[in-house]
């Protein structure tokens, strides 16, 4: 803003989870937004929302216009109620809060909540651990993408409760999952009308291989349509969100992670999920290009998944997924994962 660079972020666990103990937050939850020439204290807003000692996910920005201003940061949040978890997703206006504030550093949400300066977008029995992504599309609609789950200690190792993950449209109302079109059990059925030879890795065999892949295909399971407010997916028991998606080309990824449930053991399982970004199914050309992302009906016809294993190990906080394209490969990206085993799964 005006030439000048702030960090933020928010309040975390004020309790170190260890065997059977699990993360929590004995007082309410903070934003802090941070000078980061000078490291001054700019603001510190109060997160006082529904009596809730909210702890504060990673933290991402939108700069909708392009000119190299953010105007509103979004984040979810987590918070421990009756022995259940819920959270909740916020944006946050900077400007209108500056404007509304002024120099006042320490303020509170219900301070600023009635001056449009931050909105509630989400309410949902699930906690929010992971930054959520927002885009603005071809149309001008700004969307948002989060997904729930937390892994901290040995004991979300044996969570198994299920997840959800769902991007929206953000007009400024408060949603929760009823709002939601669910596309879960959405099939993309196509036709094959061509195939091609393709290099692919086999971990079984250790090695790179040739197999053949659908290369032009056709949808005959319906138009994919985008829904009014937004659209969702459950995850698997156990498999949960604990990195930033990430949205280019029309498509919304992400990675999910699945621990061992023997707090023995170690590893787990990481899915790469690809999904048309506006309507929550997987597209109709094959954005994973892996046998395992496709499922042969003994015809002419495939059904194209909406995700597909990639490896051992959990997906690295923050950003997860990264892609590189090259000359020769204009209509291929490259999404490079890297894992906590060490492996870096493209």
């Amino acid at each position: 803003r005006n030439g000048k660079w702030f960090g933020v972020f928010g309040s975390g666990s004020d309790i170190l989870p260890k065997a059977n103990i699990d993360i929590g937050r004995s007082k309410k939850g903070y934003l802090y937004m941070l000078d980061l020439y000078s490291g001054e204290l700019i603001k510190k807003i109060s997160l006082n929302y529904g009596g809730a000692n909210h702890i504060v996910s990673d933290i991402s920005s939108i700069d909708a216009d392009m000119n190299y201003t953010s105007e509103k940061i979004y984040f979810g949040t987590s918070y421990k109620t009756s022995n259940k978890w819920k959270g909740n997703i916020f944006s946050l206006d900077i400007e209108k809060m500056i404007e509304v504030t002024g120099s006042q550093k320490n303020i509170s949400w219900s301070d600023i909540s009635h001056d449009g300066a931050c909105s509630v977008l989400f309410i949902g029995d699930y906690p929010f651990t992971a930054s959520p992504v927002a885009v603005k599309d071809a149309k001008g609609d700004i969307w948002v993408y989060a997904g729930s789950g937390k892994y901290y200690g040995d004991i979300d190792e044996k969570d198994k409760s299920q997840q959800i993950f769902f991007g929206f449209k953000d007009t400024g109302k408060t949603f929760n999952e009823d709002n939601f079109i669910d596309r879960t059990n959405d099939k993309t059925r196509v036709e094959v009308l061509d195939r091609k030879e393709v290099c692919i890795y086999d971990p079984s065999a250790k090695k790179f291989v040739v197999k053949e892949m659908p290369s032009a295909v056709k949808l005959v399971s319906g138009r994919h349509y985008e829904p009014k407010d937004g659209w969702k997916i459950y995850l698997p028991a156990g498999q949960r969100i604990i990195s930033r998606p990430m949205l280019y080309g029309g498509l919304a990824d992400f990675v999910s992670y699945e621990p061992e449930s023997d707090v023995c053991s170690y590893g787990g399982s990481s899915y790469l999920y690809a999904l048309e970004y506006n309507t929550g199914i997987a597209p109709s050309n094959i954005a994973i290009l892996s046998p395992d992302a496709i499922a042969e009906t003994g015809s002419s016809e495939i059904i194209i998944k909406s995700n597909v294993k990639i490896g051992s190990g959990a997906p690295v906080h923050g950003e997860a997924i990264l892609t590189a394209g090259t000359q020769k490969q204009k209509e291929q990206i490259r999404k490079k994962i890297q894992l906590t085993t060490g492996a870096v799964a493209e």
